[in-house]
């Protein structure tokens, strides 16, 4: 008999070890974003939580950037020659 883990996959679902995996993020970092209502979707089956990938990618997809900085760590602009 297969794994839930081997169930999961042909099912093209994610456990949260996984989606942590995928975003490299931790899984206390999504349970806080489950917490906060800011992370990917998911759901409840049973008593485990389960992430559709396809879901996870429209939330990556939607998350907006940061721009670079302007000076790298906040240091100041060095002057060659003054």
């Amino acid at each position: 008999m297969p794994s839930i883990r081997a169930l999961e996959a042909m099912a093209g679902l994610w456990d949260q070890e996984q989606c942590a995996l995928f975003l490299r993020v931790t899984t206390v970092t999504l349970a806080k974003w489950r917490k906060n209502g800011t992370g990917p979707l998911w759901r409840i089956v049973g008593k485990r939580i389960i992430y559709i990938p396809d879901e996870v990618m429209v939330w990556l997809q939607k998350k907006k950037g940061r721009p670079a900085p302007s000076r790298p760590f906040g240091g100041k602009l060095e002057r060659k020659g003054v």
